[in-house]
């Protein structure tokens, strides 16, 4: 083998490791993957998260309350450049959107700690300012949404088990 191309040879073994030790965005959330079930109440609580696949995983939110269709929600994890995004279309009854037909809520992830994702919203005009998603042990989990609405906060909090 030539010096050169030795060289260049072991220059992009080294550089292997770095390449291998680059870590899935979706890592922070893949757990999720899967159905789970809540409580609120009479409230019911659904989301489901398909398993990743090219760079995204995606949600289906339903809530109940009395029985009847309070909110559907769309969303998706993707991985983006310097990051993980979570896009979140919002539903009432009979599938009649919140947002605009091209519009999204948009939440950067912003911090990982013991399986825990918390997002903050993009925007100057926000209503949520964060999701966290947090597991408690293997088979439940706990979303928390805090938003300022009319510049009062508010936290709701959804605990769920695995189906």
């Amino acid at each position: 083998m030539r010096p050169h191309a030795l060289a260049a040879a072991l220059v992009l073994l080294a550089a292997l490791p770095g390449l291998a030790a680059a870590a899935d965005p979706l890592d922070a959330v893949a757990w999720l993957a899967g159905s789970w079930r809540g409580e609120r109440g009479d409230e019911a609580l659904e989301e489901t998260w398909l398993a990743p696949a090219d760079g995204t995983m995606v949600g289906l939110f339903r809530w109940l309350k009395g029985g009847e269709v309070y909110l559907y929600e769309l969303m998706s994890f993707e991985a983006a450049e310097g990051g993980l995004v979570l896009k979140i279309k919002h539903f009432g009854p009979g599938l009649v959107g919140w947002e605009e037909k091209a519009e999204w809520k948009l939440f950067d992830l912003v911090g990982v700690e013991d399986g825990k994702a918390v997002f903050a919203e993009r925007g100057d005009e926000v209503e949520h300012t964060r999701v966290t998603y947090r597991p408690e042990g293997e088979s439940a989990m706990v979303a928390t949404f805090e938003e300022v609405r009319g510049g009062e906060p508010r936290v709701l909090t959804f605990r769920y088990r695995r189906e």
